[in-house]
């Protein structure tokens, strides 16, 4: 091993071990931690993922989005 990457390496430890040692920021007043039930979750990315990578440019994609959205959230789905 070449003394370059010996020295990275020794850096990237030592910094790996400070940010280990300090304490974690405080949160912010305003913060509110949401979750989502996993399934829910799926759907969203795979709808997301769907109609940002579509090539069907003739439509809004974040406007199908959100209207596959509000579709699925009126079935149940």
């Amino acid at each position: 091993m070449s003394l370059r990457k010996l020295s990275i390496l020794l850096l990237l430890r030592a910094g790996g071990a400070r940010a280990q040692s300090q304490s974690p920021p405080t949160p912010d007043p305003d913060y509110e931690q949401v979750s989502v039930p996993a399934p829910r979750t799926v759907s969203l990315i795979v709808d997301a993922a769907s109609i940002l990578f579509s090539r069907n440019e003739d439509e809004n994609k974040v406007k199908a989005l959100v209207d596959r959205r509000r579709e699925r959230s009126q079935k149940g789905d």
